[in-house]
């Protein structure tokens, strides 16, 4: 495994389990263990912060945003419309965007685009350690500075009923 010093653990649809730690990232696939590193894997750091799945393997490192889908790797940066090279959570909510939590703010991507949200958009500060999506699709958002609840819009084209 890629260490001992665990910083999250997801499941993906094909039960294999995704192991972030300050070494790497870790692969466990029934009796097969797979390991991610700068040196094999295409990571831009092996201090790996956090991990989510959702068919796509997506994993915040302290140099960036690592993607795995079906064995090909992209990785991400600021020069990509990261907020900061620092993500250090990741979630995919309900509706499949990804939320990565940064140095710098949130960023929210919708698989085109990165959007970023700061204290100027209504985090308590810059720096999201924490990140959690409700059932009703409500964000929440642990800063240093507090938490912070976001309610996206509904999608396009979707109306809200005036009665």
């Amino acid at each position: 495994m890629a260490g001992d010093d665990i910083n999250s653990i997801r499941q993906d649809p094909s039960d294999r389990i995704w192991i972030a730690s300050e070494t790497g990232l870790s692969c466990l696939d029934g009796d097969t263990i797979s390991r991610f590193t700068t040196d094999g894997g295409g990571l831009p750091s092996n201090i790996v912060h956090a991990v989510d799945v959702d068919g796509v393997v997506w994993a915040g490192t302290s140099e960036g945003l690592w993607r795995w889908q079906d064995g090909d790797v992209r990785v991400f940066t600021e020069a990509d419309g990261l907020a900061s090279h620092q993500v250090l959570r990741v979630l995919v909510d309900r509706t499949g965007n990804l939320w990565l939590g940064t140095w710098g703010g949130v960023n929210r991507f919708d698989g085109q685009v990165f959007q970023t949200l700061t204290s100027e958009d209504g985090l308590a500060t810059h720096m999201a350690m924490a990140l959690y999506g409700d059932p009703d699709g409500t964000i929440w958002f642990g800063t240093s500075g507090g938490l912070t609840v976001f309610q996206p819009p509904p999608p396009m084209g979707h109306r809200r009923s005036g009665r």
